[in-house]
């Protein structure tokens, strides 16, 4: 399975992060790939989704994979993570159904 996501860096440098709905932990905004996406709409999406900021501009950081995530139920799958930077965005920081807190403690 395909993951993409984005390190959002503001003008002072500060990174953006939200906190988890699913576990509470702070992460980075991102998510799986749905059919028919670029890996690149993947992580637009899902920063949108998630913390409400529409990124512009990104630069590819990386490419990752793991052997083996086994799921809560159970499920097994490999991933492959594709993370990109991005200084450009613009919108208001917001809470969703999958995050607990996107805003001013969330760093950015």
């Amino acid at each position: 399975m395909v993951v993409a996501g984005a390190f959002v860096f503001n003008e002072k440098k500060h990174l953006l992060l939200h906190r988890r709905s699913d576990n509470g932990y702070w992460g980075l905004p991102g998510g799986f790939m749905e059919l028919g996406e670029k890996v690149e709409d993947t992580a637009r999406r899902e920063v949108f989704e998630e913390t409400g900021i529409r990124i512009g501009k990104m630069e590819l950081f990386g490419i990752y994979s793991n052997t083996e995530k086994v799921f809560g139920n159970g499920d097994q799958t490999s991933l492959v993570q594709i993370m990109f930077v991005c200084k450009e965005f613009e919108g208001e920081l917001r809470t969703s159904n999958e995050s607990l807190l996107s805003g001013p403690h969330a760093i950015l």
